[in-house]
């Protein structure tokens, strides 16, 4: 079945809201042991504090950071896992969620508060489609945790609602997808800042194509 098809419902009935599909695009997806190569997965006698040549496939493995929760880890990498970890960090393949500061009491709870230096906590995000939105029919709120943290941007939810609403009220999946918290920072009252989300989006025929390949019931 095709993309369109699949977009517009035709040829798939519809199933009970009981499935999530995840969508992790992001800085790193590869294994969080800390001694194995990320190519051939054998396990290194030491684990290396900069780039390197496994021993084993005589590949390249690089050393990156990237947040995890509300620390960063320092990771072994492939050259490609590297650099997209780089592009992270450079603020690429960033979706910013906007509208936070109406739900700055949620964020603060599921970041479990401020700290003096803020916080860059990695979570999952789940998108649902507003049909009812009085503001944007395409709107997109974004959840984490259960809790409303906010809304793709106008533009951001035209190009994404059509592919959402098929899967949302379609086949009857929710599709969460790697975010993080940002920001939170607490020195005194008058310096301390709001928190900001930012997700990992694929593109929106990628989401349809994720969420067509989950099993049916």
């Amino acid at each position: 079945m095709g993309i369109l098809d699949f977009l517009l419902g035709i040829g798939r009935p519809a199933r009970a809201a009981t499935q999530k599909v995840q969508v992790l695009v992001g800085p790193y997806d590869g294994p969080k042991e800390q001694d194995v190569c990320p190519y051939c997965f054998e396990r290194l006698a030491k684990r290396p504090g900069r780039r390197t040549t496994c021993p084993h496939c005589g590949r390249p493995i690089v050393v990156r950071s990237r947040p995890e929760g509300s620390e960063r880890v320092s990771l072994l990498c492939t050259e490609e896992q590297a650099a997209r970890i780089d592009a992270y960090w450079e603020g690429e393949g960033i979706t910013h969620v906007v509208g936070e500061s109406f739900h700055q009491d949620n964020l603060l709870r599921i970041a479990g508060g401020k700290r003096r230096d803020g916080v860059r906590m990695a979570t999952l995000a789940e998108l649902r489609t507003e049909p009812n939105n009085r503001f944007d029919p395409n709107a997109v709120v974004v959840e984490i945790a259960g809790l409303p943290v906010g809304h793709l941007s106008r533009e951001d939810a035209a190009g994404y609602a059509p592919a959402l609403r098929h899967i949302q009220q379609g086949l009857g999946i929710t599709v969460e997808c790697r975010a993080f918290i940002r920001g939170g920072w607490y020195r005194s009252r008058a310096d301390q800042g709001s928190f900001g989300v930012e997700l990992f989006l694929p593109a929106p025929a990628d989401l349809a194509s994720a969420a067509e390949g989950q099993p049916d019931e």
